[in-house]
């Protein structure tokens, strides 16, 4: 059970606890976030993509975008109303299934799990795991959206795709830091990010304009510079960075940069 809490914790947060760790000042983590909301629009203004960040604006998105939520985690009153509309505009305005890939444990015992709404928040597993993690309150609320969503479509027509590390992956990496050996739960570190951008550009292949992507904000960053390299390298696979959308759910970014 020790093990499940810190393995749930460590999830749960490596997304800012990397960037923190890694960082070589003592920002204040809003600081660290500004920071970031800056690197992700910057990016986005070179890869020619739009960055919507308010509710109003969900309406005005384009059906057949692929749309890329950067998630800070936290925004359980407002996050799982967002990616609500955000579906439910695909699945309204299209004919074609709609993927949502979502930032957790990649094993098919949880893809099978989060895709059936009459066992996921009744699964004693889930709940014991549900119930150690710090964002515990937004996931609860997005498995409930999600499971309203699939009383109306079923699988054929609405799919969620876990793409985050299998649970065994964690288990290593918190087998290294229960021994000490910072530099080893680094490399894990590592491996986890390039495997989630790696898995982001393979739905992006795969499902195109069907696609909307869950996951935290460091990962969009990862995910945008490494399509940035792509665009340098002839984007040889095609993949259609002028059809995305990148919808950051916080005030106005311009107002958070002149703070």
């Amino acid at each position: 059970m020790e093990e499940l809490r810190k393995i749930a914790i460590e999830v749960s947060t490596e997304d800012y606890s990397n960037h923190l760790e890694n960082s070589n000042t003592n920002m204040a983590q809003n600081d660290l976030i500004s920071v970031a909301f800056g690197e992700l629009e910057a990016l986005c203004k070179v890869l020619g993509i739009p960055v919507v960040s308010k509710e109003e604006e969900l309406k005005k998105l384009n059906p057949n975008a692929t749309v890329i939520f950067a998630s800070k985690h936290d925004n359980s009153d407002t996050e799982p109303k967002e990616i609500k509309e955000i579906l439910l505009q695909k699945l309204r305005n299209r004919d074609e299934k709609t993927i949502l890939a979502l930032e957790f444990f990649s094993d098919e015992y949880f893809c099978n799990l989060i895709n059936d709404p009459k066992r996921n928040l009744n699964d004693a597993t889930f709940n014991e795991l549900l119930a150690l993690i710090p964002f515990r309150e937004t996931i609860i609320r997005l498995v409930k959206v999600f499971n309203e969503i699939q009383q109306k479509y079923s699988r054929d027509m609405f799919e969620i795709k876990p793409f985050d590390v299998t649970y065994s992956e964690s288990v290593e990496k918190l087998s290294y830091l229960v021994k000490g050996d910072k530099e080893k739960a680094e490399e894990c570190d590592k491996r986890r990010d390039s495997q989630v951008v790696k898995n982001i550009l393979d739905l992006l292949k795969a499902y195109g304009d069907n696609l909307v992507v869950y996951t935290g904000t460091f990962h969009v960053i990862d995910l945008l510079t490494e399509l940035k390299e792509i665009i340098k390298s002839g984007n040889k696979e095609e993949i259609k960075i002028n059809n995305i959308i990148v919808f950051s759910p916080r005030e106005d970014l311009k107002d958070i940069m002149r703070k």
